[in-house]
């Protein structure tokens, strides 16, 4: 008689999954009108509901390593003081910086959030509380003339902040001419004063095609090779997401000399982008 498949062990959950489990109905609208209940060995999740739910899915996923938490509507929060302990959590991506002020995660390394003006105190109440050792920031850029649009000065002064991060990781949907005036901020100097973030030993660009401001190349190619060839900053390595697949060339010889450079371009692009805010990792 040929045995029943055995049904592997639920470690992961996306948007898609828990809306075939919940009937079809939207996570944040009625949350209220189902149960779900995640086993304690959910370790990756990743929906848009309100933060009530998210919060009792912290309370019964312990072993959470990867979390993509969006909330839709901004301007719902829960009235609870309360902080979930997320123990094993090491990768969060959230759509606001807001939820930060319900999470205490002092095994987290990776994080993606839109900063914008308005982000970097709940960063530094999140990073007071976790103690954590983050190591690479992901900043989506958010929607023009909003507080989560990309901002050079806010991004900069996080960079100063937070001394043990290796990796920056931009996505530009907008505010290209703020990403241009961080790159100048980021290029070392000849004289080698005043580098801004020389433990960074990452820096990486996802421009979006439809930016009203072009992404400058010439001066992204600039700072990576001031700061590869400076004895004082620790890059190694630089990733370009891009539409098409033009060379950079003066980027190819520095390749040849040591420097990682990754060119991605298309389906690809798309996919390293996803892995940047902590998403298409849950594949």
């Amino acid at each position: 008689m040929d045995q029943m498949p055995r049904k592997l062990p639920l470690t992961v959950l996306r948007f898609s999954q828990y809306r075939a489990l919940a009937g079809g109905r939207r996570l944040y609208n009625q949350p209220s009108s189902f149960a779900f209940h995640p086993p304690s060995h959910l370790t990756r999740y990743e929906f848009e509901a309100t933060l009530t739910m998210h919060r009792s899915i912290w309370e019964m996923a312990p072993n959470l390593v990867e979390a993509h938490i969006l909330i839709k509507d901004d301007d719902f929060w829960s009235t609870s003081e309360e902080i979930s302990l997320l123990a094993s959590l090491c990768r969060l991506y959230v759509s606001h910086g807001k939820i930060l002020d319900y999470v205490r995660a002092p095994a987290l390394v990776e994080l993606g959030f839109p900063l914008g003006t308005t982000g970097r105190p709940y960063l530094e109440s999140f990073l007071a509380r976790s103690s954590c050792t983050l190591q690479r920031l992901c900043i989506p850029d958010g929607i023009e003339f909003s507080p989560h649009e990309f901002n050079a000065h806010e991004t900069l002064a996080v960079l100063n902040m937070v001394s043990t991060l290796i990796e920056l990781r931009i996505i530009i949907s907008n505010s290209s001419r703020q990403v241009n005036v961080l790159i100048a901020e980021l290029t070392a100097s000849d004289a080698g004063t005043n580098i801004v973030a020389p433990h960074l030993s990452c820096i990486s660009f996802a421009p979006r095609p439809w930016l009203p401001v072009p992404f400058d190349y010439e001066a992204y190619v600039q700072m990576t090779k001031s700061r590869w060839e400076s004895q004082q900053c620790a890059l190694i390595r630089t990733e370009l997401c891009m539409t098409d697949s033009t060379p950079i060339r003066s980027l190819d010889l520095l390749r040849e000399n040591g420097l990682q450079f990754m060119l991605w371009t298309g389906l690809e692009a798309t996919k390293i982008t996803g892995h940047w805010i902590c998403s298409c990792t849950l594949d």
